[in-house]
């Protein structure tokens, strides 16, 4: 059952994600993809990547597979890597592809979720595990177009499958488990730097597992040994991390963890974060922000679990699974705990430490499946099992309701969606801009053409672009955008005055406005969203989440 529905649900992830938006990093995440790809096929000669200050510490697996893909399915590689991204006619379809490979990293998450589960339980744990990842609304919508902290989710969840078996195989782990572990600890080191931090974890829990050993065994640990295999996988795990990594290869000694050490005092991005109702910036959000949003936008039945947890604590780190239950737990708890004791800079949500999730989910599986063995009299199964029910058709029928904005999920307990909104950010990424631009493209050729039209749109200019070029073609331009603006070396960007300001903003000689609420004061959402001029909204739960402006301004 775990692989039929597994393999069923994969499938389903690839295919739906042609109906998400390219959202808000896409277009510079994926044009500096394309600069790596140029140092890898010239012979590491083109060093064009170093222009991308803010991205050096990134590898971009999403962009750089989508890249190679597309490149040979649509002529020369070389070619499509050079110039493919400066034209029309490819962007719509290599976004597509490359949310496909998002959604087959998302799949790999929750399938080693399971496996990881299966290892501390059963088959109901995995499957359990499994199916609650897939009905969490914030982790599948992320799973369709987030290309950096999904796919780290995966290679994190996929390593620590790989850790947990290999530690436990101490003395002599097969070669296969050590291979499966360094390709682990490889790709997520490419994906992201903090990986890096998986290697002190090898070293501690082998080590740790070694001293059980040795107090339960008769015949001496041979330490050597194992400190030997711990030392070989964790260099070539780190080795194999560097090679896809150009940045890191300059300095192998020296850069990866100044790279580390610059996000875990990231300042590149230090913008007003809405939260608790407040316009914050993000060096100044309050410690709990990550366990609030937690809390607040994921299922009831990850509130339920942690209650379990607290209550059946004994039995799941119980005899017999204890130090690798306290693995998946500490793998889980210790880099939400040193983010908030550093207090490193944070936003959009959590998002940025969505590869905690899985594990937690593993946790909360055996805390569920410990509740069912408590309920055992007849009436209290029946309880426990509407319960159950309940709270997987809640988040289930909110997203069936809602998609393609999934990730803008809020549980019950803060009033869902639209207890939330003028509380905390709803689309951060500008997913809804892509079913704004389709109706205002549809509209327009509805209306008859007039001439063409200049329309200004929140985000960043691929999340409308591609699908007003697609339809409109040259009857459609980029308001104060230059012609060129898709051929220049640097992505071109600009920043709109927000819509509440009207006095500025309508007074520019735009037509149509796609707008987003994000970073607007609450008092402005509550008078003046959606904006004086609207003609359409894209909505969740009865939110507007993207507005469709007509300039009054303008005849």
């Amino acid at each position: 059952m775990f692989f039929f529905f597994s393999c069923l649900a994969g499938l389903f992830m690839i295919w739906i994600s042609k109906d998400y938006g390219i959202t808000w990093d896409e277009w510079e995440e994926s044009n500096y993809g394309s600069f790596l790809l140029r140092y890898f096929l010239s012979g590491a000669r083109d060093l064009g990547y170093l222009e991308w200050k803010a991205f050096l510490f990134y590898g971009e697996p999403v962009f750089m597979i989508a890249g190679v893909l597309f490149g040979l399915l649509h002529g020369p590689l070389l070619d499509f890597v050079q110039q493919g991204l400066r034209v029309d006619t490819h962007l719509l379809s290599f976004y597509l592809m490359a949310h496909g490979i998002d959604a087959a990293f998302g799949f790999v998450a929750m399938l080693f979720a399971g496996l990881l589960a299966k290892e501390l339980g059963n088959w109901k744990t995995a499957l359990l595990t499994f199916v609650f990842l897939f009905l969490s609304p914030r982790f599948f919508g992320n799973s369709m177009n987030d290309h950096k902290d999904i796919p780290f989710a995966a290679m994190y969840v996929f390593s620590f499958y790989f850790m947990l078996r290999w530690v436990k195989a101490l003395p002599c782990p097969p070669k296969s488990l050590s291979l499966g572990l360094i390709l682990g600890i490889a790709a997520a080191i490419w994906t992201r730097v903090g990986a890096l931090v998986l290697i002190p974890y090898l070293f501690l829990f082998s080590f740790g597992y070694s001293l059980i050993l040795q107090r339960n065994s008769k015949t001496p640990v041979s330490w050597w040994r194992i400190g030997q295999l711990t030392l070989t996988v964790a260099f070539l795990g780190y080795l194999g991390g560097l090679l896809l990594w150009p940045y890191a290869q300059m300095d192998p000694l020296t850069h990866p963890f100044q790279a580390l050490l610059k996000f875990s005092n990231y300042t590149h991005s230090d913008d007003f974060i809405f939260f608790e109702g407040q316009l914050i910036q993000a060096s100044k959000l309050p410690w709990y922000y990550l366990p609030k949003w937690i809390l607040i936008s994921n299922p009831l039945f990850f509130i339920s679990g942690l209650c379990f947890l607290s209550l059946f604590a004994l039995q799941v780190f119980g005899k017999g699974r204890r130090f690798f239950a306290s693995l998946v737990a500490f793998g889980a708890c210790f880099p939400l705990l040193y983010i908030m004791v550093q207090r490193s800079s944070v936003f959009d949500s959590w998002r940025h430490v969505l590869f905690i999730y899985p594990l937690l989910i593993v946790l909360l599986s055996l805390a569920w499946q410990e509740a069912w063995a408590w309920a055992t009299r007849s009436k209290m199964r029946i309880l426990l099992g509407i319960f159950f029910a309940v709270q997987l058709t809640e988040p289930a029928a909110w997203m069936i309701r809602n998609h393609p904005n999934e990730y803008v999920y809020f549980n019950p307990l803060v009033g869902g969606l639209k207890g939330a909104f003028l509380q905390y950010e709803t689309d951060y990424w500008g997913n809804s801009l892509r079913k704004g631009a389709e109706w205002l493209a549809n509209h327009q050729a509805q209306e008859g053409f007039n001439g063409p039209i200049q329309v200004r749109s929140d985000g960043t200019l691929m999340s409308s672009y591609p699908f007003l070029q697609k339809k409109l073609g040259g009857l459609y331009y980029p308001f104060a955008y230059p012609e060129d603006f898709l051929r220049r070396k640097q992505c071109f960007f600009l920043i709109y005055p927000p819509l509440y300001l009207t006095q500025i903003a309508y007074q520019q000689p735009w037509d149509y406005a796609l707008a987003l609420s994000k970073k607007w004061p609450a008092a402005e959402l509550k008078t003046k969203w959606p904006p004086p001029g609207t003609i359409h909204e894209v909505k969740a739960d009865g939110v507007t989440l993207c507005a469709v402006v007509k300039n009054p301004l303008k005849k």
